[in-house]
This record gives structure tokens, sequence and C-alpha cells, in this order.
């Protein structure tokens, strides 16, 4: 029986929940807590007595209790509480053997959470349960509770006991990550559902459906009727009087009668009325809002009237452009169909026969050929199926032998056509490369969290271009040399630390990959995994993480949402400025310190000393595009390089057969008195082998970084047609493959390429000698 309970994270939920647990569990049972404010506990413990002890750090929770409640307000906290190196909950040895995280995070981090207590602790039980019902519910302990747990599950009747101490409803919601997927759900339905209540109540109030808007309207009949008179005469003037005449009677019941009335009262008498901008600068503003709002009705007849006010059809398709590139390319493409038939209908009333100047030839995204692919859900589309970033390998490995080499999912609003085969990737990403090389619009990663200037999610456009123009000559193998010497000092300092200390090679890996990389672009370098850098360094990548885990946040996956209350859909605006907010002062930093150092003569030999000689303000590009251009070469490098380094391990310890083949080279031409070298390479076929046997047999980007399309990379090289037995770690089918990857990407076969891990497109390829 379990006695002990620990409980992380007092905040606005946290601690009313940590209360009704401990005064509705029995008397024996004893309450460790921790949270970042002592303040806090303080309060707590005087609340509640002696059964409660404060802790200093999640580690020591984990050392004295059975059961661990978290509750934390967001992924980067549950990540610090759960997987820090020095406190975390996972680098101890635990006492606890159920974890129930109830915060509402993203489920990559709940997921990363999961598979790393599965790994460290097989024992050991983590379950996601978000939670529903506010701060009042958690009072009220009224909550309700989606789990991450199958009723199936031999903890179920536990789960559900202890999560019933601070809640009202428990829902056992599927396996891992499944609990934070059906928040996501009820946050959808919740956002809806008080937009449709104010608009009901908005109609209701306006449409004399409350009586006392009957009791209030004969003192203001007056008013109201001189800004109806007025309302009217403007109304007829720019939409026309068959239209106005239609939506006035005609097309109107008696109960929306009021509504038409309402609207020429308070849009056409009160503000078309007023002084300060021209009817036709007010026109091509409601051509601009209703294009974004994707009202084709509504936008048809503001295109009329924008004519009928003198605006120009370059006016109305300038409009549209700027709407379609700030709100959306769906509605856009939809705002010129409607024009373009409005003004064809116009210029045939007036005589007018010359063509319309739309310029730009639009297919409706609704009407397009798609390639086949797996049926989702309504609303949702395939989200479920994408949600476990474990079981979707085999999914899309399925896809590819079921639809072929190019399929087609979708995630809410978001289209992805996924490219499984070199011949596609090839065709699309490099042959078209000018067409599907950009980047869709991501409102959090892009516009909030990175600023607009990480160029790993910019669309291709002017910027892109001045980056690649700058860069274009400092990104290529030879300037790459000359950092070899730090790559081989830093390797010997690997190993010395790997035999000192092996059952810490995690952060030894890492430390080793982000100082190799530092020294290559910034020339600093990390001396331990202690130095503050890195622990700056790696809560950027933890950022970066959470941006690029498909359906995390909602507004990446529909755009227009960002438009809605953030409050409906995680806060994700608060959480992208934070990102935003630390992410530029580190890189800020470490590109301002690089400037003043090479100014006076102190800076290493590095990339970005190399970036700045190069005058790259004299390309358009500002101190924030540079550190984030600069700093985007340490995210592609520091946790790549670590993970692969541990791929590596794992292959080695599952296929030892590999590691004596791979040892009996190193033997044969590099001996024992020695370290192999930089110069040993092209005599070491097989070691060349298992490095790209290793970025086949596990990506470290498994679906590759969104385009106009998404390139498959697990699918492709887990493609039985090419590699035999995929699933076997089998460095040999690659002894004929002697040159790097970045040489096998120009090959004009595609089938001749290695592997593809380092993706493909311009956006790809630039980057590939120097990772």
């Amino acid at each position: 029986m379990y006695h002990r309970l620990g409980f992380i994270g007092l905040g606005a939920m946290g601690a009313p929940m940590a209360s009704n647990l401990a005064a509705k569990l029995a008397k024996d049972y004893k309450i460790c807590i921790y949270d970042v404010s002592q303040e806090a506990m303080k309060s707590f413990v005087e609340a509640h007595g002696q059964s409660v002890s404060i802790c200093h750090s999640p580690k020591e929770v984990s050392q004295g209790t059975d059961i661990i409640f978290t509750m934390l307000p967001e992924g980067s906290h549950v990540r610090a509480v759960y997987l820090d190196p020095v406190d975390g909950i996972l680098h101890s040895k635990i006492s606890a053997r159920l974890l129930l995280d109830c915060s509402t995070i993203d489920t990559e981090t709940s997921l990363a959470v999961s598979t790393a207590v599965k790994s460290r602790f097989p024992d050991v039980a983590f379950y996601d349960a978000p939670v529903s019902g506010g701060t009042l519910g958690a009072v009220a302990a009224s909550l309700t509770l989606m789990v991450g747990c199958s009723e199936n599950d031999s903890n179920w009747s536990l789960v559900e006991g202890l999560l019933g101490l601070v809640g009202k409803n428990i829902i056992a919601c599927g396996g891992p990550g499944m609990g934070l997927t059906a928040k996501l759900c009820n946050n959808y339905c919740s956002g809806l559902i008080s937009l449709a209540t104010a608009e009901a109540m908005n109609i209701g109030m306006r449409s004399d459906v409350f009586p006392t808007w009957k009791r209030q309207r004969s003192v203001i009949a007056s008013a109201h009727k001189t800004l109806y008179d007025k309302g009217l005469e403007i109304r007829y003037e720019v939409a026309g009087r068959s239209y106005v005449d239609s939506a006035l009677t005609g097309g109107s019941s008696e109960f929306a009668r009021p509504m038409q009335e309402l609207v020429t009262e308070a849009c056409w008498g009160s503000v078309w009325s007023r002084p300060g901008l021209e009817r036709k600068q007010r026109s091509l503003l409601n051509i601009a809002m209703l294009c974004a709002l994707n009202r084709a009705p509504e936008l048809a007849a503001h295109v009329r009237g924008a004519l009928r006010n003198g605006a120009s059809e370059v006016e109305i398709r300038e409009t549209l452009l700027q709407a379609a590139i700030y709100c959306g390319m769906p509605a856009g493409i939809e705002g010129f169909k409607v024009a373009e038939k409005v003004i064809l209908a116009f210029n045939e009333e007036k005589g007018n026969k010359s063509p319309v100047l739309m310029g730009i030839t639009f297919q409706d995204p609704r009407r397009r050929k798609l390639p086949p692919g797996p049926r989702g859900l309504p609303i949702v589309g395939n989200l479920f199926d994408l949600a476990d970033s474990e079981l979707v390998r085999e999914k899309v490995r399925n896809w590819h032998q079921t639809y072929g080499d190019v399929f087609y999912t979708k995630v809410g609003a978001t289209d992805y056509v996924w490219l499984s085969s070199p011949k596609a990737v090839k065709d699309l990403m490099d042959k078209k490369s000018a067409i599907y090389s950009s980047r869709p619009r991501l409102p959090l990663a892009q516009d909030v969290a990175s600023g607009g200037s990480r160029q790993l999610f910019m669309a291709y456009g002017q910027d892109w271009r001045n980056l690649r123009k700058h860069s274009h000559s400092l990104l290529n193998l030879n300037a790459t040399k000359k950092y070899r010497s730090t790559q081989e000092l830093e390797s010997r300092i690997l190993l010395q630390d790997l035999l000192n200390k092996p059952d810490q090679f995690y952060t030894i890996n890492r430390r080793y990959s982000t100082s190799v990389i530092l020294l290559a672009t910034y020339g600093y370098r990390i001396p331990s995994f202690q130095d503050p850098l890195i622990t700056k360094i790696f809560t950027v990548l933890e950022h970066l993480s959470v941006m690029m885990a498909p359906g995390a946040f909602a507004v990446e996956v529909l755009p227009a949402l960002a438009r809605l209350p953030e409050r409906f859909f995680g806060n994700w605006r608060t959480w992208g400025r934070n990102a935003f907010a630390h992410d530029s002062k580190v890189y800020l930093e470490l590109w301002q310190t690089l400037k003043q150092t090479t100014d006076d003569g102190s800076a290493r030999d590095c990339f970005c000393k190399d970036f700045y000689l190069g005058d790259p303000k004299r390309n358009g590009i500002d101190d924030l595009l540079a550190a984030y251009t600069c700093g985007g070469l340490v995210e592609a490098g520091a946790e790549t390089t670590a993970t692969t380094i541990n791929n590596w391990t794992l292959a080695m310890i599952l296929f030892p057969d590999v590691m004596r083949k791979g040892q009996e080279e190193l033997d044969r031409v590099v001996g024992s008195g020695r370290l192999p070298t930089w110069d040993d390479e092209k005599n070491l076929p097989y070691i060349r082998a298992m490095i790209k046997e290793t970025l086949r047999w596990r990506p470290v980007n498994k679906f590759g970084m969104y385009h106009a399309s998404t390139e498959d990379d697990w699918a492709i090289q887990r493609d039985s047609s090419r590699f035999e037995q995929p699933d076997i770690f089998e460095p040999a089918r690659f002894l004929e493959h002697p040159l790097t990857a970045a040489e096998y990407m120009n090959a004009p076969d595609p089938y001749d390429r290695d592997h593809f891990s380092y993706g493909a497109g311009r956006q790809d390829t630039q980057n590939s000698v120097v990772v």
C-alpha cells in the first residue's frame, strides 16, 4: 500500500488540488511538496500541518515518495522537473512507482518524458492527466481529468481513485499523450462555444429578443432614426439600391430584418459617415478584412462597392495580395476568385470589355487534385494518426506501401503532402525547389517565438535570399576543414570523459556536440556541462523542439486561429513571447560579443567572424537576423549530433558483430598506438558506412522540416526495395557509397543518394556540408 505522496507545482491550480489531497487522504499519508516559490510552500505547510514536508528539489521529492503529482505551467517546466540532469526526478534512484502529470502542455514534451521514464525506470508508470475546470473546479474538486491511460491498464483503478480526490470526471483516453490530445480537442470546442455564445447574445440583444431593449427603444428612437436614414443613403450610394433593398426586404425574414437595420444604422450611419477616411479607403479596408474572414458574399458586395467608390482593379488586386500574405493563402485564393467574378460582371454592366487585371493565376485549393491518403476525422483530420511519435513511424511506412511515393494527410485546415521515395524528393524538392523550398506560415514558431528571424522557419522571400547570398560562400567543404583540429581535440576529451564516467554518457555526448559547434560558429568552447551557456543553449533547443512538435499548437495547424483570443488555445502567444525573449537574448549576446572581439582583434577564427566581416548589413541583414542565422547553426549541430552519437551507441549494443567489424578495421588501418585522424578517413570505408547507416537507421528528424510539401525520411530510409531488411543495422549496404552525403545530394539519379537525413531542396542542403 502506498503512503507517501509528492506534489510539485503549487500555483493557482496546483495548490487547491494538493489541498484536496491533503484533506481527503488517510491520516497516515505523508505529503512531500516542492515549488519554486518558498512562500507557496510555507503557506501550504501552515494550512495542512505536520503531515506535509518541504523538499528543495524535484529530485528530493522523488526519493521519498510512492506517488508524484506534477502541475506545472509550461512544457519547459515539465522537462526541467523530470529531465534536469542535476535535480530532475529521473536523475536519481527514485522510490516513486506512479507519476501523474496534470499539466496542460505540448504532447511532444509529455511523450519525451514518458519515453525517458520507460527507458530508465521500466517499473515506474507515467501518465499525462491534464485538467479542465479552472481554479473554481480545482478548489471544489470538480475538475475533469483526461488521462493518457486505458481502462485495461493495470494501474487504472489506482489512477482513477487518486484523481477522483481532485476531480469529478475521470476519463481514460487511451495511451501516452492521448490525455493531452483530448484536452486540445476540448479547448477547440470551448473556444468555438464561447465564440458562438457571444455571437448569439449579440444578435439577440440587437434584434429585440430581450425585453430591456424594448423598454429603452422609445427613448432613443429619434437618434436611431437619424443614423438609419443617413446610413441608408450612404449604403445605397456604395452598394447599390437593388442589393440593399434585397437585403432589407426581399432577402430578409422578419426575425433577421432588425440585424439588417442595425447594419444600416451602425455600420453605414455611424462609421461610414465619419470624416478622416475616404469611401474608397474604407472599401479597400473592408475588402482586406472580409477576405481574411473568408466571407465570400459580403466580400463580393464590398468589391462592387469599392468599384462604385472609384477604386481601380489594381488597387483591389494589391489589397487582396496583402491580405493573402498576412492572413493566409486559402482565404486569399477565395478572395481573388470572388473579386474577379465581380469585376467581370461590373465591367460588362459598364460596357468595359477589357480583361481583369488580377496579375496572378490562383487555383482554388479545394478543387486541386490531391494525391491519395488515409481518411481522417471531421475537423481534426489525421491529427490522432500523428499524435504518437513512435507509432507513427510504422504508420507512415504503411501509408507509403498503400498509397505510393506521394500521399496526403490533413491536420485541421492544413494539407500535408508526403514524399516517400528518392525520385519524388528529387522531382519536387530539387528540380522544382523554387516552388517547394518555401515554408508554410507558422504564427507561433516564426512570427512570435522567433521574431520572424529564424531561417529554419523562414518562407522563401527577400530575407531568405539575402541570407543565402551572404552565407553561400562561407558554407562549403573547404571552409569546414579549418575546424577539424578543434573537432579532433574535443573527440579526445570526449573519449577521456567516457572512460572516466561511462554512466554519464548522455550529458558527455551533449557537451561534446555543443562545444564542437560553438567552436566552429563562435570560437567558444564548453569545458563542462556546468557551463552556464550550455544550459541556455539547451533551453533554446527545448523551445525549438516544442515549436516543431506536430499538432502541439492549434495555431500552427489552423493559422486563422491566430486572430482569436489566445486563452482558448494554450496561451500560445504568451509562450512564444517568453521563448523569443530568452532565445533572442542568448543569440544577441553571442553576436554582440563576437562583433566586439572581432573589432578588437581577439576573436578566434570561426564562421560567425567570417559572416560579420562580410558586412551583413550591406545585404539587408540586421543584428537580430544575423544573430538568429548564426544561432541556427548551433541548433543544427548541437542536439542532432548528440542524438546521432547516442543512436550509434544503441546500435553497437544491439549489433555487436557490427562493432567488432568496425574495431577490426580501426586496428588494421590505425593500429593501437594512436587515435584516428581526419587523414585516415579515406582508408576507413566501413567506419564511414557505419556513420551513414546510423543516419539511415535512426534519422534525428524522422519527418524532415515542413516545406510546401514534406519529405518523409523515415519511410524513404525504410523502403525495402532499396534497403533489404531495413530495420537491421547493416553498414555494408553503404560500402559502395564512398562520397559524402553533400556530394550525393547533387547526384543526377536520386537513387544514388546514400541517405536523406539532411533533407532536400534549397533550404536544407545549404548547411549539409557543415553538418
